[in-house]
């Protein structure tokens, strides 16, 4: 939650959370990961929200030193004044840890 007033304008409320969670189908070598979060820029106004939904996997390949990820997000940004917007980000990365 924030509360915040611009210059010369009336005071405006935000609201947001994420919860995400992971777990190991082959321990210590394959993780598959889920993310769900949601914002709201202006709760007084109640005309906006973005939400974002995503999964992902993550493997190990030289125990917690190296590994490839893959992730998919699926966005989407309310708003009923400009209709809504949905954007769809896929990621690839390889992680070393030296």
């Amino acid at each position: 939650f924030r509360q915040e007033t611009p210059d010369g304008g009336d005071a405006a409320n935000s609201f947001g959370w994420c919860g995400q969670v992971g777990y190991f189908v082959l321990p210590k070598l394959l993780q598959v990961s889920a993310r769900a979060s949601q914002w709201r820029p202006n709760t007084d106004s109640g005309d906006a929200d973005d939400w974002q939904t995503g999964g992902g996997l993550t493997w190990f390949f030289y125990g917690y030193s190296a590994a490839l990820q893959a992730e998919y997000t699926y966005l989407l940004d309310k708003d009923a004044t400009k209709g809504d917007k949905t954007s769809h980000v896929g990621r690839l990365q390889v992680l070393f840890k030296f």
